[in-house]
C-alpha cells in the first residue's frame, strides 16, 4: 500500500475595482510567483536530501522498507528475516562493521530486531510539482442601493497563485513514520516560518504590496498552507 503526501500553497491579493490597468499589476504578480523564482525552487525541493540520523532507530512495524540510495552507518544491524539488497538474511543477523558503511542499491526490507545506526542516511523520495497555477479572476464588488437591496457595482480582480507539491512512497503511513519520513514532513510543515523559502516569499510579497499599495483592495498574502497525507486504497 503506497503513501501519498502533498503540500498546497495558495496566495491571493485583490486589485481595486476601478484600477485602470489590472493587467499591469497581474504581470508583476506573475513575475514574483513564477516557478523559476528562488523562493519557489526552494519550496519545491522540500527536503529531498535527508540529514544523517542523530540516534539509533529500530523498526517497530512488522516490516520496514529502506529506500534505494540510502546509506546504513557502521553498527547497523539487519535482523534475520530481512531482505538486504535483494537477498534474504538467514540465520545470524548481518552487522555493518565499524569503520564501514552499507549502500542500499536494491530492494531492502528490515525485520523487527534490526537497528539503523546513528549516522545513517535514509534517502527521501523526490517531491514533484503537481500544480503551479497563476491566474486573475473577476470577483464582484457588492453595494447597497437606495432601496436597501444589494447589487453588483463592479468587479475586483483577484490575484491567485496555487501550487501543489507531492510525493508517493512505497509502504504504509506507519512504515514511513517509522523511518522518519512522516515526522520530517510534519516538522517541515510546522516550522515553515523559519525556512528560507518562506522568508524569501515574505520579502517578495512585502515588496509587491508596497509597490502597488494604492491599487490593491487587499494586499497579496499567503491564504493557505496545507499538508495532506494518508495511505492509498488502490490495487
Amino acid at each position: 500500500m503506497p503513501t501519498m503526501s502533498t503540500y498546497e500553497l495558495k496566495i491571493t491579493g485583490l486589485v481595486k475595482a476601478d484600477d485602470p490597468n489590472p493587467a499591469e499589476v497581474f504581470a508583476r504578480f506573475t513575475e514574483l510567483m513564477d516557478w523559476g523564482t528562488p523562493w519557489a525552487e526552494k519550496f519545491g525541493l522540500v527536503y529531498e536530501q535527508a540529514e544523517p540520523l542523530k540516534k539509533d532507530t529500530a523498526p517497530t512495524q512488522e516490516w520496514w522498507r529502506v529506500p534505494i540510495g540510502s546509506v546504513l552507518a557502521e553498527m547497523s544491524v539487519i535482523a534475520a528475516g530481512s531482505t538486504l539488497n535483494g537477498q534474504k538474511v538467514q540465520g545470524q543477523p548481518h552487522k555493518v562493521p565499524v569503520g564501514t558503511h552499507l549502500d542500499i542499491t536494491d530492494h531492502t526490507v528490515l525485520a523487527p530486531g534490526s537497528i539503523v545506526a546513528t549516522g545513517s542516511t535514509l534517502r527521501r523520495a523526490p517531491w514533484v510539482k503537481m500544480a503551479w497555477e497563476i491566474r486573475m479572476e473577476e470577483s464582484p464588488r457588492w453595494d447597497l442601493g437606495a432601496d436597501g437591496k444589494a447589487f453588483i457595482s463592479g468587479n475586483y480582480q483577484l490575484l491567485v497563485m496555487q501550487g501543489i507539491m507531492g510525493v508517493v512512497r512505497p509502504g504504509a503511513f506507519g512504515e514511513n513514520w517509522d523511518n522518519e519520513s512522516a515526522p520530517d514532513e510534519l516538522w517541515w510543515f510546522y516550522k515553515y516560518k523559519s525556512l528560507p523559502w518562506f522568508k524569501e516569499l515574505m520579502a517578495a510579497l512585502i515588496t509587491f504590496n508596497r509597490a502597488f499599495a494604492s491599487r490593491l483592495e487587499e494586499s497579496a498574502r499567503v491564504r493557505d498552507l496545507k499538508w495532506y497525507c494518508g495511505n492509498g486504497a488502490g490495487p
